[in-house]
This record gives structure tokens, sequence and C-alpha cells, in this order.
């Protein structure tokens, strides 16, 4: 089930000077692999699709009448990285345990779901998303494989970002996407399309991603990594 549509159409994401919200300047240079990595990765028949309710990001708007409770990422550790994350206000949001970390007071709806229900097993093939944004603090929530237990919300990783931001995480740190960026990044929202216009990047998943080489404004991948990247995938960028 999608969840309902609220987005308000003045929402903006991120700095103005952000990479996603800036156009690719001209005469930007083109990776020396280009066309053999876009040749021999991405589909042709039938072309690239819109996710619409697996493999896709539900993002629930919230404000200061919204419930909070703690959210245990128990993969938070994973790649070796150590997240944090402090607001402007002085607020650190990341609490680190042993084992993980614990991202507190995230602001869920009641009826928030993920777009795929899974059992806290990352190997069920499922990213299970889910996307928290307070456009009143400018704060967004990323989690994956999360699920929801006798009351308490569980998540294989978990991070946060600030909207007034860039956007990017430091280098090697994953997020809810293993290439580290927003949940929010690159999506088409129904606005957009009613609209006619989409002013900003768009993202699109692929496989296998190579990780011979990891491109800005990706922090991380989770793509094999082969001695020559132009044997598997487009790298994560």
């Amino acid at each position: 089930m999608l969840p309902p549509y609220n987005k308000p159409q003045s929402a903006k994401f991120f700095a103005p000077t952000s990479l996603w919200n800036s156009p690719i300047p001209a005469g930007a240079p083109v990776h020396p692999h280009s066309a053999k990595l876009v040749d021999k990765n991405l589909p042709k028949d039938p072309g690239l699709q819109i996710n619409m309710h697996a493999w896709t990001i539900p993002v629930y708007f919230v404000d200061s009448s919204t419930p909070t409770m703690d959210v245990e990422c128990i993969y938070g550790k994973a790649h070796g990285d150590k997240p944090s994350f402090t607001d402007r206000h002085g607020k650190e949001w990341i609490k680190h345990t042993p084992t993980g970390v614990i991202l507190k007071d995230v602001p869920i709806p009641p009826e928030a779901m993920p777009d795929v229900a899974i059992s806290l097993r990352p190997e069920t093939n499922a990213d299970a998303h889910l996307c928290i944004v307070d456009l009143q603090r400018r704060l967004e929530w990323d989690f994956c494989w999360i699920a929801k237990k006798d009351g308490t919300w569980f998540a294989g990783q978990g991070t946060m970002f600030d909207l007034d931001g860039d956007g990017v995480l430091p280098n090697y740190h994953a997020g809810a996407r293993a290439s580290g960026f927003p949940l929010t990044a690159g999506l088409i929202f129904k606005d957009e399309i009613e609209a006619g216009v989409i002013e900003h990047p768009l993202v699109f998943a692929y496989n296998p991603a190579g990780a011979a080489h990891v491109y800005p404004p990706a922090s991380a991948s989770d793509g094999p990594r082969p001695v020559d990247e132009t044997d598997w995938g487009i790298p994560e960028g």
C-alpha cells in the first residue's frame, strides 16, 4: 500500500547549491568507458521503468505532532564507519551500541510501512526502505531493512540528513542506499509528474554495480570489486 500523498509542492530537498539541485555543467568530462558501460548494463527492452510499489521509497512527511520512538539499526557498524549526526541546535541524534547504532526520537507515523515487508533478514532480497521527512526542522531519516515487531521498529541501516545541507555522506559511510545517497535524492514525486517538470537529477538502479571505483556523490558501494571496472557494472556515483 502506498502512503497517503501529503508532500507540499513547495518542499525543497537540500541546499540550492547541492549537486541534487544543480544541472550537469556544460562540457563536463565523460567517463572513458561510458559507451561500453552503458551498452552492457542498461536495459534496452523494455528499457528503464519506474518502480511504484516495490524497490522504491515510501516517503512520509511529519511534523511536531508525530509520535517518536528510538530505532535500533543492527547493521549500523557493518561497514566499519561511525555515523553521527548533530543538528543545528546541537542535538546529537545517533547513539552507538556495541554492535550498531540507535537513531533517537524518530518521528514515525502509526501508519508508516516500508515498500516491502520483511523480517529483518537482508537475505530475503528486499530493501524495505522507509524515508521520513520533517520540513519544519529540515531533517530527513532514512532506513533500509526496516520492520516493526511488537510495537518497536528495528532496521538494518539508518542515517540522517540536514535538508539544508549538501546531501552527501562522508566517504566510506553507508546510508540506507548502498551508494550512500539520501532516499529523497532523485525520486520522482506525483506533483512533479502532474506539473510535467522534474528539476533535479534522477537516480536509477541496476545490477551489478561496479565497485572498482566509487565516484562522488556516492560514498560507498555494494557491487563486486573486479580488477577492471569495465568487466562489471557502472560504478556508483
